[in-house]
């Protein structure tokens, strides 16, 4: 099976999730094969999964340093998102990953791309291992947060290596208890060059036991349009929605076993 690979761009907060969804509209009905992609955060961001309250974030002082935010149509946590942190999204028919649905399909989704994320890491030099389902942690503290979306027959995962971000911008950005900041982490503090992690992070993903042919190029005009449509119909209106009513907590500090 051939793969798309979309390089490294960077994008605002808006876009780069109405692009996520573009691609995986398209995807669906059978307009692109499977794409991964690798983005990054132009002027840094803070992404909410679908059910986290805004309360989370610090939105006048988001929009006081012009700091892009988004809710996003995965689930997980609260991301910040430095603008030299690096993201990646893949978005696949259920087959890709075995005769498998439901929790078993996120479970094999997630176990199969982030052993592609821990190769990388581990070839820059970072013991970076897998704890419980979908966290990647380094030191008992974790460097990737990951989430999925499926819809109908394809999935989306997409997640963020926290390359930069520091603790001061994580709580500056996102409702964080001060005793907490110590459990963040990023990767830049343990020595790795940023292009040698990109480098990794592109051979990982596109010569694996899954990923065998790929083809590298750009996001379709139709998609770009989609995005657009996209940003207009769901990601630039409100931030606050009826998740406010339900729970929610900081990405980088929710570890969990399973």
């Amino acid at each position: 099976m051939n793969w798309r690979v979309i390089p490294w761009a960077a994008y605002d907060a808006h876009t780069n999730m109405a692009i996520d969804e573009a691609i995986l509209e398209a995807v669906r009905d059978g307009r692109a094969p499977p794409t991964i992609r690798f983005y990054e955060w132009q002027g840094g961001g803070v992404s909410i999964g679908r059910h986290n309250p805004s309360s989370l974030v610090r939105v006048d002082q988001c929009n006081a340093d012009g700091v892009g935010y988004v809710r996003r149509i995965t689930g997980g946590n609260a991301v910040f998102h430095g603008s030299s942190d690096l993201t990646y999204s893949v978005i696949a028919p259920h087959e890709v990953f075995g005769e498998v649905e439901g929790s078993s399909l996120k479970r094999k989704a997630y176990a199969c791309i982030l052993s592609w994320i821990i190769d990388a890491l581990r070839t820059v030099g970072v013991d970076a291992y897998l704890y419980g389902s979908n966290d990647v942690l380094y030191d008992g503290k974790k460097i990737v947060g990951n989430a999925q979306k499926p819809l109908q027959k394809v999935l989306l995962q997409h997640g963020s290596l926290f390359y930069a971000s520091t603790a001061d911008e994580w709580s500056a950005y996102l409702r964080i208890p001060e005793n907490k900041l110590e459990g963040i982490q990023n990767i830049c503090s343990l020595g790795v060059e940023r292009e040698s992690l990109k480098t990794a992070l592109f051979n990982a993903f596109t010569s694996n036991d899954l990923v065998r042919c790929v083809t590298v190029e750009s996001l379709s005009d139709a998609e770009y349009a989609r995005a657009c449509e996209l940003i207009d119909m769901r990601y630039a209106i409100s931030f606050e929605d009826e998740s406010d009513a339900r729970s929610g907590t900081i990405c980088a500090l929710d570890i969990q076993e399973d």
